[in-house]
């Protein structure tokens, strides 16, 4: 579901979307001519930017990345993840025509999110509600809404969308908040991707129950343990890939995956092509 600047009707709008992706993506270089705001209400997914920054966002993260700034997907691919964007202007010549903002405002708007830099933050409950009535606009729209209806819900939750990201960026905790249960339980996993995956054990030593545990990891990063654990065995398994040494089957064994079968089947789908297809590019690199 999207909207483009040509539908929506004022140069402030460069265009917005929603995608609900259970396979990879790709995403190559490019980058727009004003901010583009982004969110992951469930799933993970990394922005590579010009230089070699990466913006990581698991569930409930946003990201914020400049005008004019080169970025693709990690292995020019987004990954599985609910996904939400806006690409905006404050500075377009025309930006006050039709978007329900002054030019102060406007100016403010833009002064704000440039000094915020290239980011990533946790989104807060007005923000994430935000992106919802996007989605909830952007579905009258691909309905088939008549009239200049869906337009004006698209364009209106587009502005309070924009608001709410200066709002958010504003009292954000900017990644510095103490240790999560997902931050904890995400470093016990960094720490054993070779070994059996097992909730209750990995529950256990947070001192909580399996139930809570799965409850309480899906609530902060919008994936259940078992997909975060293949995402990572997946992420590492791309650096062991590097070494010529070791065979996939190797890889897949020391990665905890029962078979080399199942192993390709999952980094495919994480990573958007075969262990043996990322080797080769690569080793071309």
């Amino acid at each position: 579901m999207t909207f483009d600047a040509a539908w929506i009707g004022t140069p402030l709008l460069q265009g917005g979307g929603f995608d609900h992706l259970g396979r990879t993506l790709g995403l190559e270089p490019h980058a727009h001519k004003g901010f583009e705001l982004t969110y992951i209400s469930e799933g993970e997914t990394v922005w590579v930017l010009q230089g070699g920054t990466e913006l990581r966002l698991v569930g409930g993260s946003a990201a914020l990345i400049q005008s004019d700034v080169v970025h693709h997907g990690k292995y020019r691919v987004i990954a599985p993840s609910r996904l939400f964007w806006l690409v905006f202007a404050p500075g377009a010549a025309g930006a006050v025509k039709g978007s329900g903002f002054t030019t102060a405002e406007l100016e403010e708007i833009g002064t704000e999110l440039s000094r915020a830099g290239n980011r990533v933050w946790r989104a807060d409950a007005n923000l994430r509600q935000s992106f919802e009535l996007l989605h909830d606009a952007l579905a009258v729209k691909c309905a088939g809404g008549k009239g200049t209806l869906p337009r004006a819900l698209c364009r209106t939750a587009s502005s309070q969308l924009i608001v709410s990201a200066v709002r958010s960026l504003g009292c954000g905790d900017g990644g510095t908040r103490g240790a999560s249960l997902f931050e904890e339980a995400r470093r016990l996993m960094s720490g054993n991707l070779s070994g059996p995956s097992s909730i209750p054990a990995l529950a256990a030593r947070l001192g909580v129950s399996a139930a809570f545990f799965s409850e309480r990891f899906k609530a902060e990063s919008g994936m259940t343990p078992g997909d975060y654990l293949r995402r990572m065995r997946c992420e590492r398994a791309c650096e062991m890939l590097v070494d010529a040494r070791l065979t996939v089957t190797d890889i897949a064994f020391r990665l905890g995956f029962s078979t080399s079968q199942h192993f390709a089947e999952v980094f495919r789908r994480y990573v958007g092509m075969s262990p043996s297809q990322f080797r080769r590019n690569a080793a071309g690199r």
